[in-house]
């Protein structure tokens, strides 16, 4: 088997049946593609299994929500292919995407991942390439200084000064469309799953960069991504675990972060930033979700600080 693809599903809907369609109509068939549902309460995961009754799916269901990380290594423990390709169900392929990626990455054997442009329906292109983050650049982020002047105070992680409409090294491309050599994760290991969701990709760039593997952007090759996800429906949660996971990653490489710096700005200035800039709009329903995350990212640091 050539590739083997992974698309973890959460109530996604109508956009994970699209997703499919648009696999099972590629170009390239030489693929398995292992759909993990993460205990969907939409009927998507059941919709998904009525309509595509193809031998090229392989159906996983969890009867709760593992995580992004976790439900794509379910997956890989299955897999038996030379490459492995991580989709978003919020995606769709063109006709001829996965065999020009594949192409492309079979003639680059110093190339160890490989992105492509994501695109919205409007032709907009989405700014998916990350760099490392470094502690100044997060503290930027959290004031809100890489918002207002973006050109003088850069962004902690996503290349929004970039176009992205010429390819390139990187050190990081999104995980929308993530298509990576088996043999690399067998080496530097899958996902780490204490990342519940957000930067387990970032993470896997990084085990993979400093491996020594290098990470490819094309421009050339195109997905439509819907952009937001399903974490959209749950903006509470969805900034909890992405203050949850940045604590994580700082954590995890505290010899190029420094976490207690990090942890500091993520708890005082920046809610009241979030909140004041907010108030400001009139946005009172962000404001409810603002503090409804910052209750539970302070009730997990508690918990964490008394099992320590």
């Amino acid at each position: 088997m050539k590739l083997a693809v992974v698309i973890v599903n959460w109530n996604s809907g109508s956009l994970i049946v699209e997703c499919i369609r648009s696999l099972l109509s590629s170009s390239f068939s030489d693929f398995l593609c292992y759909v993990v549902d993460n205990n969907s309460s939409d009927g998507s995961f059941m919709r998904l299994r009525i309509i595509f009754d193809d031998t090229r799916l392989v159906y996983i269901q969890n009867n709760e929500n593992s995580g992004f990380g976790k439900a794509c290594n379910q997956a890989l423990s299955l897999v038996n292919a030379e490459y492995v390709l991580f989709l978003n169900p919020d995606t769709a392929l063109g006709k001829s995407t996965l065999e020009n990626a594949i192409r492309f990455i079979e003639q680059k054997p110093d190339i160890h991942v490989l992105g492509i442009q994501n695109i919205r329906k409007d032709n907009t292109i989405l700014a998916t390439c990350s760099r490392f983050p470094h502690t100044g650049r997060l503290i930027n982020d959290m004031l809100g200084l890489s918002k207002i002047m973006p050109h003088i105070f850069k962004p902690g992680m996503i290349m929004k000064n970039w176009d992205h409409n010429d390819s390139r090294f990187v050190d990081h491309v999104s995980g929308a469309f993530y298509l990576v050599r088996f043999r690399t994760l067998s080496l530097t290991g899958f996902f780490d799953e204490r990342f519940f969701l957000y930067l387990e990709d970032l993470d896997l760039s990084k085990r993979i960069t400093d491996y020594g593997g290098k990470i490819f952007f094309n421009a050339d090759y195109k997905v439509f991504h819907a952009g937001g996800g399903t974490s959209e429906k749950i903006p509470a949660k969805r900034l909890f675990y992405s203050l949850q996971s940045r604590v994580l990653f700082c954590e995890k490489y505290r010899k190029e972060l420094n976490p207690t710096l990090v942890l500091f700005f993520s708890l005082i200035p920046e809610p009241l930033i979030r909140l004041i800039g907010s108030a400001i709009r009139l946005r009172w329903k962000d404001c409810a979700a603002i503090i409804q995350s910052y209750k539970l990212f302070y009730s997990w640091l508690i918990k964490r600080r008394d099992k320590n």
